[in-house]
């Protein structure tokens, strides 16, 4: 699959691991949220070793529409209600932790992978989805969060029934941030190993890595992949789907520079990014379990090329490439990270908010590792209740209805 992430190659290779070695953390995982742990572990004066299956970045990183938001797939709303106020602050407050984490890491280590800081419109196509829209909004200014709700529709330049803006969100070049980032992260004792497989976990601390050549012994292990294979507390939790993705060309100034969300369900998206003699946009959506093997595909493609035409109301664009990509949906609406039992850690379940969810499961893996403190640990806890009546009545409601706006939908078409 052609992504425009996947154009920009890694020019450096790292050695398969070949002997026994030892360090305070062991992580599993390349991806986005292994390389962030491991250079903030590494910051925090511990000795790391990073471990990945492939090369580093080369499953879901790659497949990234790479939007660095504060705003989640639930609702704050949502996340209120079925968690708690509390949880829903901590939630947005650690988003917008985590856009400016990542903003100084790339001024502080020179890393350039086009950062970009951006509005994030989030816009409706009906006067009902405005309605509840414009009570979402309630929630915003409740919480303070920098946000505005305009009823104008032009503003837009495509068809939409109003729309609330968060300011300040952020976009970037996610391969180019993570090659650059794991040359620094080793170049201050990160050990990083590609084409090394993790086959075994043993131990409750120190812990055993077995690998085909090698084993890792390591105090502390951090499973940061999309399928922890050590994931008994986990494996009920989360479920995977799969998201469709177009690179288009569409004429320069056509629309805002920025990030894009509508409000049905499934939900689509897409990001404007500046370019000399275009602009290019990356738009996605008509997700759906990945249940269905290849027979939605095709069909799948066909609704995201109808959404986009409606978008672009007759303009010309041209469809450069597409994709699909993978997205592990957590039951509740959360992502899964933090202790699962003493000295072992894991980051999944990132739903729609990757990037985000990675800078954040740094910062929060560190701080549990280092001091077993966090404001965040509670609300991200991966052990917190499966079974909890209200969240499941709730989150089950919504992937009904996406099930009947979108899979089956494009089944029957």
């Amino acid at each position: 699959m052609a992504t425009p992430w996947r154009e920009f190659k890694k020019t450096k290779k790292y050695p398969k691991l070949k002997k026994d070695i030892s360090v305070d953390v062991a992580i599993i995982g390349g991806g986005m949220a292994g390389v962030l742990n491991a250079y903030q572990l590494n910051k925090a004066g511990l000795s790391v070793a990073l471990i990945e299956k492939n090369e580093l970045g080369s499953y879901a990183t790659m497949d990234t529409t790479a939007f660095i938001t504060e705003v989640i797939d639930s609702d704050l709303s949502e996340v209120a209600e079925i968690f708690s106020p509390r949880d829903a602050k901590t939630v947005w407050n650690s988003g917008s932790e985590a856009i400016d984490e990542f903003e100084r890491i790339i001024t502080e280590e020179g890393i350039e992978c086009e950062f970009t800081r951006c509005p994030n419109f989030i816009f409706t196509n009906t006067p009902k989805e405005f309605k509840k829209l414009s009570e979402e909004y309630d929630w915003y200014k409740k919480f303070k969060i920098a946000s505005e709700l305009h009823e104008d529709k032009s503003n837009l330049n495509f068809p939409n029934s109003g729309y609330l803006e968060v300011p300040n969100q952020a976009k970037f070049h996610p391969t180019k941030f993570l090659f650059a980032l794991a040359e620094r992260a080793e170049g201050k004792g990160v050990q990083i190993f590609e084409n090394t497989e993790a086959l075994d976990i043993a131990g409750d601390g120190p812990v055993s890595i077995e690998t085909r050549e090698g084993i890792i012994r390591a105090e502390n292990v951090l499973i940061a992949t999309y399928k922890p294979f050590t994931n008994q507390k986990t494996h009920l939790k989360k479920a995977m789907y799969r998201s469709y993705v177009f690179e288009v060309h569409v004429p320069k100034d056509l629309f805002k520079e920025g990030l894009y969300e509508d409000t049905e369900n499934p939900y689509h998206y897409f990001r404007i990014d500046a370019q000399d003699s275009h602009d290019r946009m990356i738009i996605g959506g008509e997700d759906h379990k990945d249940i269905f093997g290849d027979s939605l595909v095709d069909k799948s493609f066909k609704a995201l090329e109808e959404y986009l035409s409606k978008i672009m109301g007759g303009k010309k664009y041209k469809i450069m490439k597409k994709w699909n990509g993978p997205i592990l949906e957590p039951s509740d609406g959360l992502p899964l990270i933090g202790r699962i039992k003493p000295h072992y850690y894991v980051a999944t379940g990132f739903s729609g908010n990757g990037m985000t969810y990675s800078m954040i499961s740094s910062l929060l893996i560190r701080d549990l590792i280092k001091d077993n403190k966090s404001a965040w640990k509670n609300t991200y806890d991966p052990k917190r209740a499966l079974l909890h009546p209200k969240r499941l009545a709730t989150k089950a409601g919504d992937y009904i209805e996406e099930f009947w706006n979108g899979a089956l939908k494009n089944l029957l078409s």
